[in-house]
């Protein structure tokens, strides 16, 4: 990991915000000019820093109002496979994020379903077909307090 510098951070916080922002109104913002700025939006891109540039969505307006938080624990042999049951829990667009786990349970994932109905058929036909699962809990989202996108920077 290399240590970024400060016009990095600074143009790095603008992306995060807005990712259409022009090179000029970047440049303008984080106190520099357009040549330097795009020198450093491609060896950041380059280097993996920058993963991709994307359109965020709003979930309730596309009709998917229900997240529920999944935590799955595997068994003994399932350990063994921890790349296979990972791709399998990948595979699924229900899932929105896969998180591999110390402690209690081997996974979280956050799954988004347009309601409870749909949730009960994504564990009966998905989720229940993996193997090595010993353990689902299932916990729902109430009400979304914060999200954000952004990376914390310093």
């Amino acid at each position: 990991m290399r240590r970024l510098d400060r016009l990095e951070v600074a143009i790095l916080k603008q992306l995060q915000k807005d990712c259409e922002i022009s090179l000029a109104d970047l440049a303008e913002r984080v106190g520099s000019t357009p040549t330097p700025c795009w020198r450093r939006i491609d060896r950041m891109t380059r280097e993996g820093i920058i993963r991709r540039k994307v359109a965020l969505l709003d979930p309730a307006k596309l009709g998917l109002s229900v997240q529920v938080y999944v935590m799955i624990k595997i068994d003994a042999d399932g350990r063994l496979n921890l790349d296979q049951v990972s791709e399998q829990l990948c595979r699924m667009d229900e899932v929105v994020e896969c998180h591999m786990l110390m402690g209690s349970f081997d996974f979280l994932l956050r799954v988004m379903v347009v309601d409870m109905e749909e949730y009960l058929q994504f564990l009966r036909e998905k989720l229940n077909k993996v193997p090595y699962l010993s353990e689902v809990s299932s916990i729902v989202s109430l009400k979304q307090v914060k999200s954000v996108t952004e990376v914390p920077l310093m």
